[in-house]
């Protein structure tokens, strides 16, 4: 399948969008939106898929380092299936274990200070998930 793949970060007041190029090979950091609730998101969410062309949406699960799902991972979870009634764009969860410690990291690596870094942690975060997702799909290739 080729064609772009949107990276989805989602937060509570926060989601973070990447994109891939259309060979699936990239991933960009795109945007952060601000939501105010989890129907919000997705319908932003579901906007930002369709404007991009993307084929496919990734979407971050917050797992515990054990591998547990705790509340964020089931807040995640309940946000793919609220997406699901605004596209009809396949969906999957991937699993996003420190893409936000991530991140974070390497914005300050940069040189970032942390008022300007809290503004697109979010979408470095989306980015890094959706690059994971790109190379494990080139792997399995």
């Amino acid at each position: 399948m080729t064609g772009r793949i949107l990276g989805i970060d989602f937060g509570e007041k926060r989601v973070g969008f990447a994109i891939s190029d259309p060979t699936q090979m990239l991933a960009t950091a795109k945007e952060v939106v601000t939501v105010q609730s989890p129907a919000h998101a997705a319908n932003e969410s579901s906007r930002i898929a369709r404007e991009t062309g993307a084929v496919k949406i990734v979407v971050g699960l917050p797992t515990n380092m054990d591998g547990s799902r705790g509340p964020a991972a089931e807040k995640a979870i309940a946000f793919v299936e609220l997406l699901k009634t605004k596209t009809a764009i396949p969906i999957v969860l991937q699993d996003e274990r420190l893409s936000t410690k991530s991140a974070h990291d390497f914005l300050i690596e940069g040189g970032m200070r942390n008022e300007k870094r809290k503004h697109i942690v979010d979408k470095v975060a989306a980015e890094i998930l959706l690059q994971s997702h790109l190379d494990r799909i080139a792997s399995n290739q």
